[in-house]
């Protein structure tokens, strides 16, 4: 069996041998090995490990400073409250009637995502953590990973901030009234984010591409950012090398994302 074949197999953020052709993977490893410590006896941080040596391309990583981006935004679809007057507009359209947001409103909120990369790389940040709050978010999310991985809304919608009976099946009914109406848009990441994602959506997956761009740890923290994460990935594949992954939780849709990330959280 080649080295750390199946001891990266699952490597935290890193996907099925994102790393491996990389020169400094197989060195990260024989680093760890050579440490005083038991082969292995670091667990999920092992994996980590290389994967930052590999992003950071050295093998004395670190993250001395981070940055969380949290981004709010209203969604039309759950009658907007008002929590955010955005720099975009105000709250994306509602994507069961129309399209969450247009080309240039999609171009302009993950430029806000980019630009807050930038800010943090520029004032030294070794890591950025994308983070969201919003009104219906959990609904485009949903829909977003539909349409990014097939799997339909029964199993991607869940009951957000803990919905009855009767909303959760309103709740699916909207995302399967939409992933219809929007059919013919969801063919490429880049229709289904504009179609059915958010401005919140949209500027994660702006802000995970600049990161991974920047050559920054990323670290994704729950569902919304996961289905952002989906995107950012299916527009700029690379952007997967920097993700590190926080959490599973308990929305059913955020396993399904997570699996099509190939992603084992920490």
């Amino acid at each position: 069996m080649p080295p750390h074949e199946t001891r990266d197999a699952h490597a935290i953020g890193a996907g099925h041998g994102a790393w491996r052709a990389h020169p400094l993977h197989d060195a990260a490893w024989r680093a760890l090995d050579a440490k005083t410590k038991p082969r292995g006896a670091l667990g999920a941080l092992e994996p980590l490990a290389v994967q930052l040596a590999c992003l950071q391309a050295t093998l004395v990583p670190h993250v001395e400073t981070a940055r969380a981006l949290v981004f709010a935004a209203d969604h039309g679809v759950a009658r907007p409250a008002g929590v955010v007057a955005a720099m975009v507009r105000r709250g994306s359209r509602n994507l069961r009637l129309e399209a969450a947001m247009t080309a240039a409103e999609c171009d302009a909120a993950m430029a806000a995502g980019a630009d807050a990369v930038r800010r943090a790389v520029d004032d030294g940040c070794d890591a950025v953590l994308l983070g969201e709050m919003g009104i219906g978010n959990t609904t485009a999310a949903a829909a977003l990973t539909s349409a990014l991985t097939g799997a339909p809304p029964v199993r991607t919608v869940g009951r957000g901030t803990g919905i009855d009976d009767g909303t959760l099946a309103h709740k699916r009914a909207v995302v399967a009234e939409a992933l219809a109406r929007h059919a013919a848009r969801l063919a490429t990441p880049r229709g289904a984010l504009e179609a059915v994602g958010g401005l919140d959506l949209a500027a994660m997956a702006g802000a995970a591409i600049a990161g991974a761009e920047a050559r920054r740890v990323v670290v994704v923290d729950g569902y919304i950012a996961t289905a952002a994460a989906l995107v950012a990935v299916a527009l700029a594949p690379a952007t997967r090398r920097a993700l590190v992954f926080a959490h599973r939780g308990a929305e059913p849709g955020h396993a399904i994302a997570l699996d099509a990330l190939d992603a084992r959280p920490l």
